[in-house]
């Protein structure tokens, strides 16, 4: 909980980042051209093998990286 030496007592000392990025590729940039809503854009991206947070997160949770419980933020990130 403290966190260490490292970290200065903030206990994020070897902490892995976990994100979502979109490829911004032809299919994305006529969406966005088109005014689609985030939603959209969203759909749009993971036909085209984007990965959503949750699904990193996910990823990441299996590999041993983060806690089971950070999947909660990873979930509400991606509504």
């Amino acid at each position: 909980e403290g966190g260490c030496h490292h970290c200065s007592g903030r206990g994020t000392f070897g902490r892995v980042a976990v994100m979502e990025l979109m490829r911004n590729d032809r299919k994305l940039r006529a969406g966005i051209r088109d005014n689609k809503n985030a939603e959209e854009l969203s759909d749009i991206s993971h036909a085209n093998g984007h990965s959503s947070i949750l699904r990193e997160g996910l990823a990441r949770f299996a590999e041993g990286v983060v806690d089971f419980e950070e999947i909660r933020l990873f979930e509400m990130l991606d509504r």
